[in-house]
């Protein structure tokens, strides 16, 4: 065989052993999309405009949100504002509003 033809087949066994799948289009379509970030926001008291504690969500909250604070009180977003990233960075700050009933 030529030795164009084998570095050819050594290259295509490489692509296919870090890519089981055809292109990375069709690692999309069959479901295997990359983790999403958790968002970390911040819940913010809206009687006295303090901040209460730092919460973990899956996804961005929806303004209808329940949770249960740490003091173990289920409250229910009043408002999620949503900032602008600060220049050069990521991270998006995310404040959740609620009102206690303490």
């Amino acid at each position: 065989m030529n030795a164009l033809v084998i570095v050819r087949a050594a290259r295509r066994a490489a692509v296919a052993r870090d890519f089981p799948v055809a292109s990375r289009w069709t690692a999309l379509a069959a479901g295997r999309y990359p983790p999403a970030m958790p968002i970390i926001a911040t819940i913010m008291n809206s009687t006295t405009g303090q901040p209460i504690q730092r919460f973990t969500f899956g996804r961005v909250p929806k303004p209808w949100v329940s949770f249960t604070l740490e003091t173990g009180e289920l409250v229910t977003a009043d408002r999620v504002d949503i900032g602008k990233p600060a220049p050069g960075k990521v991270v998006v700050p995310v404040s959740v509003w609620v009102t206690p009933k303490q």
